[in-house]
């Protein structure tokens, strides 16, 4: 089992970057193909943690109202948001 340390204090950055973060999340483009989950098939609840690489969110799936935890990787090195999920 990972075990994640999280960093508990919070800066003005760190917030400014959560927020970038959730925002990007609610208005990702919708996927025109039905197979293909999307950010668009969840509601982003609230931010649960955060870590060195990224932030994890706590989402519903719309459909059938499963929890899950969604892990979002922040690249440094460009603008781009890689997202993962854990049910």
């Amino acid at each position: 089992m990972d075990v994640e340390k999280i960093d508990t204090e919070s800066t003005a950055d760190d917030d400014l970057l959560e927020d970038d973060v959730v925002r990007s999340l609610r208005t990702s483009p919708i996927h025109s193909s039905r197979d293909r989950t999307s950010i668009d098939d969840f509601e982003i609840i609230k931010p649960i943690s955060r870590g060195a690489f990224g932030r994890v969110f706590l989402a519903k799936k719309r459909t059938t109202g499963d929890l899950f935890a969604i892990k979002v990787y922040i690249l440094y090195a460009s603008d781009s948001f890689v997202v993962s999920s854990h049910h």
